[in-house]
């Protein structure tokens, strides 16, 4: 199995493809028009830069086509934010659901390390199926 370094263009083109099979199963897949961005916090020094633009994961969803990005233009919005440390972000997307992902995002929230604007509920038929399909391609960190 294939586990490319965490944001790493193959890593991204394994997202890619798997929110583009997700939204493929999707009952309202034409219809769907959707953007988020997940912003990195406490970068370390080797983690890699996108090549231009912040470090950030963008996602969008329109018209049947899914993307998958690193990097976005300073100041670039979307109704849905996720802002997060990048070690954290890094080990969550290793992690399958379950009781080590839980305790997790609880301890991230409750420490403040897990921020969200806007609602994920769209996002959720998307997203479960493609962080379980990117935790068996992402290595720990």
């Amino acid at each position: 199995m294939t586990r490319p370094a965490f944001m790493s263009p193959a890593w991204l083109a394994l997202a890619q493809a798997a929110l583009q099979t997700a939204l493929d199963r999707h009952p309202e897949r034409d219809r769907l028009h959707l953007s988020l961005i997940e912003r990195f916090d406490n970068l370390p020094a080797d983690a890699p830069r996108p090549v231009e633009g912040e470090p950030c994961l963008r996602l969008d969803v329109a018209d049947g086509r899914a993307q998958v990005r690193y990097g976005t233009q300073p100041g670039e919005r979307t109704e849905t934010e996720i802002t997060c440390a990048w070690m954290d972000a890094w080990r969550s997307a290793s992690l399958h659901a379950g009781p080590d992902l839980t305790d997790l995002r609880a301890e991230q929230i409750a420490t403040g390390r897990l921020r969200m604007t806007g609602d994920l509920a769209a996002w959720a038929p998307l997203l479960g199926p493609v962080h379980e399909h990117m935790a068996d391609h992402t290595p720990p960190p």
